[in-house]
């Protein structure tokens, strides 16, 4: 498979790797996120501490977009001891 084609993952969900898709997403949210794809994960790291998941990974383009547009709140802040 080319990357430029797109594969399921057996739940409807593509997952499309073509570089139009990254394309989109950058111009959509590059300047919230570093936005990237690494073989059959969609990853979205963030580029400043606003509180929110610091990277999202979704198995498609479309997954990572909605994560991207709604993301969860960030968990497990390591406070230092005083």
């Amino acid at each position: 498979m080319s990357s430029r084609e797109s594969s399921s993952d057996g739940g409807g969900a593509s997952s499309e790797r073509s570089p139009h898709e990254l394309a989109r997403l950058q111009a959509l949210h590059g300047e919230r996120y570093w936005i990237r794809c690494s073989g059959r994960m969609w990853i979205a790291t963030a580029r400043v501490d606003d509180g929110t998941e610091p990277t999202i990974i979704r198995d498609s383009a479309e997954d990572l977009a909605v994560a991207m547009e709604h993301p969860e709140p960030r968990v497990g802040r390591w406070e230092p001891l005083r």
